[in-house]
């Protein structure tokens, strides 16, 4: 079982450093899936990789792509806006854009202990 502190990440964190105790890597990821299936880890990363390629792919297509219990990964626009640059003050546009979201499901919101 994952302990609940335990952030998966499939490329770097916010500073490299930030959850390095308690972020589980890609590697980590494969190993335990090859653990509890029996599967090669090799098979195991070929189907990560081809699951993330097929999300990022379906997603930016516009559609939304859910699993029922654990979420629904979508696309988001988000509109341009003034911001401020912290170090200067100084105002700056913010382009307008589109993000990847996730939306948990009920069973993942529940196996945070909510």
């Amino acid at each position: 079982m994952i302990n609940k502190k335990t952030i998966i990440t499939l490329g770097p964190t916010l500073n490299n450093n930030l959850f390095l105790d308690i972020a589980m890597s890609k590697a980590q990821l494969i190993k335990k899936i090859s653990v509890q299936t029996g599967e090669s880890q090799q098979k195991v990363n070929e189907f990560l990789k081809s699951f993330v390629e097929n999300v990022q792919g379906i997603v930016s297509e516009g559609e939304q792509v859910t699993l029922i219990g654990f979420g629904t990964f979508y696309k988001a626009y988000r509109k341009a806006t003034e911001g401020r640059n912290p170090q200067t003050g100084e105002k700056i546009q913010i382009k307008a854009a589109n993000l990847p979201k996730f939306r948990a499901g009920k069973k993942f919101k529940e196996a945070m202990g909510n």
